[in-house]
């Protein structure tokens, strides 16, 4: 049977992507792939084994990745305080190829502050949180009570455990769990969705890449979210076109917003900016929850969909 784990001494240019990093080849003669591209040239995609960098081959790698890779304190502010976090990230690709693993992007940080400002709005329960990389959103809804389980592709998941591991004790309830998501694999959100519906599925900053949108969508729509929140940064108007995918995929795509009452008078507060925006979707069977009735001046009523254009700013 073909082994869907990594040669972890394998070096070589991608035949996907064109890059030189470390990853797998498949097969004895197979094109050799990246890491980042690793698990998404292989059908039928094979069962990812728990924790499988673990076994004896791969814990010896897995130390000189975490011997040479040094963990920072990242902060992010905050509307009551900053919060600090270690991470560990490799922008070099020395063990981690992929741009998730390289940085913790701005993304992350527009995502943080929406779900600190929407905290009244978000009671604790399940989240997803997909392309997790070293997972800041997702590791600040577990200080807060959430049950968080962070995805990202299998070659990725050893970089993720080892920030959940420098900000959580393998002892803390809170700790999140981790698991592996091919973007457009329905076994593996299956295998999320098998303990309970989240009640938040999130991503930030991952959609780099227009020929994965299809995919994206595909395991958001498997995973079936009671929300879902996005946060993307307008590179290259990718926003946009993420955006337009999904609508034509039966989302309902609005900026996210934050509503709240100030001095008598209701306030709302988007959360957007010129490099990145929050990006609520919704599933077109839950259109009629974002139906809002509006009474006109001569007494008319009539409706309307809360679905406001994102524009490129």
């Amino acid at each position: 049977m073909p082994s869907d784990l990594p040669d972890l001494d394998a070096q070589g240019l991608c035949a996907s992507c064109g890059s030189h990093a470390t990853g797998q080849y498949q097969g004895s003669d197979g094109p050799f792939h990246c890491g980042a591209c690793w698990g998404e040239v292989r059908e039928p995609r094979l069962p990812v084994p728990p924790e499988w960098w673990r076994a004896t081959a791969a814990a010896s790698w897995m130390a000189r990745a975490l011997e040479a890779l040094h963990p920072y304190e990242l902060k992010v502010p905050l509307m009551a305080s900053d919060e600090t976090f270690t991470c560990i990230t490799d922008a070099e690709s020395r063990f981690f190829a992929g741009v998730g693993a390289s940085k913790v992007w701005a993304s992350a940080h527009r995502l943080c502050r929406y779900l600190d400002d929407a905290a009244n709005d978000l009671s604790p329960g399940v989240a997803v949180e997909v392309g997790c990389g070293c997972g800041v959103p997702s590791m600040l809804l577990a200080r807060r009570g959430w049950h968080v389980t962070m995805t990202d592709l299998p070659w990725l998941l050893p970089l993720v455990d080892a920030n959940v591991s420098a900000n959580f004790e393998r002892a803390d309830p809170r700790r999140p769990t981790i698991a592996a998501l091919r973007w457009g694999c329905q076994e593996d959100a299956i295998a999320l969705r098998s303990l309970r519906r989240p009640s938040l599925v999130l991503g930030a900053d991952i959609t780099y890449f227009e020929e994965d949108f299809d995919a994206l969508l595909t395991s958001l729509e498997h995973l079936n979210g009671l929300r879902t929140l996005i946060a993307v940064q307008h590179r290259n108007g990718c926003h946009l076109k993420f955006a337009d995918s999904a609508r034509t995929r039966g989302w309902f795509v609005e900026p996210a917003v934050v509503r709240r009452m100030l001095h008598g008078y209701p306030v709302t507060h988007t959360h957007c900016c010129t490099r990145c925006s929050v990006l609520r979707l919704t599933r077109a069977q839950a259109a009629a929850g974002l139906l809002r009735l509006v009474r006109h001046a001569d007494g008319a009523m009539s409706a309307w969909t809360f679905t406001t254009a994102i524009t490129d700013r």
